[in-house]
């Protein structure tokens, strides 16, 4: 029986990876730094910081996996702006110590690295495999700085590493820190307060305060402004905001 050991598989993916390895067989072994979350109690669980080279090491060591899979992130775009240094330090330096961990074991495990189509540049062209990586955010600069790593264990150590770039996904049990859970949860609280609510987007500054002095409106939702340009707005305006690009704001 193969053993599958994932990195950060106490946050939403995880419990649906477990399940669809321990459904085709593998032991599954799971870490995170806090949680277990909702793994399945099939799957082992040792608590470990990805940033801690040490603990990484003496893990792999440890289970002898067949497969490394990481999951553990700092995964939104907004708060990578917040916090650029530790995006780096988790999405990459623990990346590394995956890596380190590997090459030193006496089994070599494969490896998957999850990165991101926000490593791809922007574009309105249709995207695949081949499109430049560019990244125009602190978050997508992590991910292709872990795919360049890996390429260069794959070249100079004859590492498995392979990566991938999803697009955004969703589903039960995401944290309403992300986008759709958030906006779903706060249509779901208007909806049973009976009040009224209107989403509109917009790239105007000028544009939403005309929409607002129309409307008798207790807030309003926002989508597709970045942060500086909501902090802007909320200036101007005086009724409450919720801007959504890859993170909540208060209102």
């Amino acid at each position: 029986m193969e053993k599958v050991l994932i990195f950060g598989a106490g946050g939403f993916v995880g419990s649906y990876l477990s399940r669809e390895f321990l459904e085709h067989g593998y032991a599954v072994v799971g870490s995170d730094k806090a949680t277990r979350g909702q793994l399945p109690p099939e799957v082992a669980f040792h608590p470990a910081d990805l940033l801690n080279a040490e603990e990484v090491e003496s893990l792999v060591n440890a289970v002898g996996p067949d497969v490394v899979i990481n999951l553990a992130a700092i995964s939104s775009v907004g708060a990578s702006w917040g916090i650029p240094q530790t995006t780096i330090e988790v999405n990459v330096v623990g990346a590394l110590n995956i890596l380190e961990a590997a090459r030193k074991a006496e089994k070599k495990p494969r490896i998957l690295f999850v990165g991101s189509s926000e490593e791809y540049v922007i574009t309105e062209q249709a995207i695949d495999e081949e499109t430049e990586l560019n990244a125009s955010n602190p978050y997508g600069i992590s991910k292709v700085t872990q795919e360049n790593f890996a390429a260069l264990y794959r070249a100079h150590y004859g590492l498995q590493v392979y990566c991938v770039r999803p697009f955004n996904h969703t589903g039960v049990g995401q944290r309403d820190s992300f986008v759709l859970p958030s906006f779903c949860k706060q249509v779901a609280e208007i909806e049973k307060s009976g009040r009224f609510m209107m989403v509109k987007r917009a790239t105007d500054f000028d544009e939403i305060a005309r929409f607002a002095s129309m409307w008798n409106l207790d807030g309003m939702v926002l989508m597709g402004f970045c942060r500086q340009d909501y902090a802007a707005l909320r200036g101007r305006m005086r009724i409450p905001l919720v801007v959504f690009d890859g993170y909540p704001e208060p209102a």
